[in-house]
């Protein structure tokens, strides 16, 4: 009798270990995601996870909360693969109230759900999710978005964490009638584990609108960089294998000295525009952005933009660089426009061909930037040379004050 009731008693002491290091790993598994949710700033767990044990899977449900205040429901079920080493799940998030299926009704499925599911595994130390969505329309008064199905992969471990998104099917936008065609547009997401440069990068075949190419063959890479400060340095490479008119072309841009909230709020600012439909030329919406410009001045902020382009004899070169006097920049104030102008220190070199000029300028104003030599002309190139330093503009060697 002593011997069955310590059997007994082992076997429920086994049972209880084996769920609480079940139980266990599975909150690691859930505190990294749930971790790398709340970093974008868009959801935030509201509600206390509710489990669920058993022998063979755990459930998770929890309430959380986008960034525009509607709510969701995200359930979890985990089933146990080898209990030692991995463990595997799925995720979906549901809407959570009318308020959210109301708002949300053209992205959702007909179960209220949004038609992605997640795959999860975990190992000893990696994390592996593979999500699918079915394909979305999204649909408003003067445009539509078709998104194919999209598959999406991500893996962390001690070293890194990568993330690839790739589209199945072309992405279509229709905005009055006119149809832009990104094909088959694919995005790499790499984030080292020491805290170094991260980097996105995203590959597209094709860029179109209506029957016309703009695009061939782009490359575009998007990294950052951390500073002891708490600032980024940012920077975006782009290759196009053909580029409209002019052939092939390589962009640069680089952004020095952004905060992480001036960032985000940009972002944000776009976003919030975008998805409620507002205008950007609204004087709202222009203060805003302006307020985010003085931030990003105030705080020593620099940006380069170089582009070079080559097709036949024809050759597009612009060189660009903005950053402010680090004396006049502290007495920038956001009731006058005009003291960031007086610690912008601004230059720019553009070497372009007439005809690629014409299509982006009315002839008109072509013809009078030439005949008021804001604009120089050698050999069907025009060419300026611009800078702007303490409210005083230089054009191609003339003084304006400003």
């Amino acid at each position: 009798m002593m011997l069955k009731k310590g059997i007994l008693i082992c076997g429920i002491v086994g049972i209880s270990g084996i769920t609480y290091y079940i139980s266990d790993k599975y909150n690691t598994l859930m505190n990294e995601v749930v971790t790398s949710i709340n970093s974008t700033g868009y959801f935030l767990a509201n509600h206390k996870p509710e489990l669920t044990l058993s022998l063979t899977s755990i459930k998770h449900t929890t309430k959380v909360k986008d960034k525009f205040g509607y709510d969701w429901i995200l359930d979890t079920k985990t089933n146990y693969i080898d209990i030692f080493n991995d463990i595997e799940s799925i995720t979906k998030l549901s809407a959570g109230s009318k308020a959210t299926k109301k708002y949300y009704k053209q992205y959702l499925a007909n179960d209220n759900t949004l038609p992605v599911i997640v795959f999860s595994k975990i190992g000893d130390n990696s994390l592996t999710i593979e999500a699918s969505s079915q394909p979305i329309n999204i649909k408003s008064e003067s445009a539509s978005i078709n998104i194919p199905e999209l598959q999406i992969i991500h893996y962390s471990d001690n070293k890194k964490l990568e993330t690839v998104l790739l589209a199945t099917n072309d992405i279509k936008i229709n905005h009055n009638g006119a149809m832009t065609i990104y094909s088959k547009p694919r995005l790499l997401y790499s984030v080292p584990k020491n805290n170094a440069e991260s980097e996105i990068s995203f590959k597209v075949d094709n860029i179109s609108v209506g029957n016309v190419s703009i695009a061939d063959g782009i490359l575009a890479t998007f990294s950052h960089k951390q500073k002891e400060n708490d600032n980024l340095d940012i920077s975006i490479n782009a290759n196009f294998e053909n580029l409209s008119s002019v052939g092939h072309g390589v962009l640069t841009f680089k952004l020095h000295n952004i905060t992480k909230s001036t960032l985000l709020d940009a972002i944000n600012l776009g976003v919030d525009m975008t998805l409620s439909g507002k205008r950007y030329d609204t004087n709202d919406d222009n203060t805003e952005q302006l307020m985010e410009f003085m931030r990003f001045a105030k705080n020593g902020g620099s940006a380069t933009l170089n582009f070079d382009a080559k097709k036949q004899n024809h050759i597009v070169k612009i060189e660009s660089s903005l950053k402010f006097d680090p004396v006049l920049k502290n007495a920038i104030n956001e009731h006058n426009a005009l003291s960031l102008l007086q610690a912008a220190d601004f230059k720019a070199k553009l070497n372009i061909p007439k005809s690629f000029a014409t299509s982006l300028v009315s002839p008109v104003w072509l013809d009078r930037f030439i005949n008021d030599k804001m604009v120089l002309v050698d050999n069907q190139q025009l060419l300026t040379d611009m800078s702007l330093y303490k409210m005083n503009a230089t054009i191609n060697g003339v003084q304006l004050k400003i």
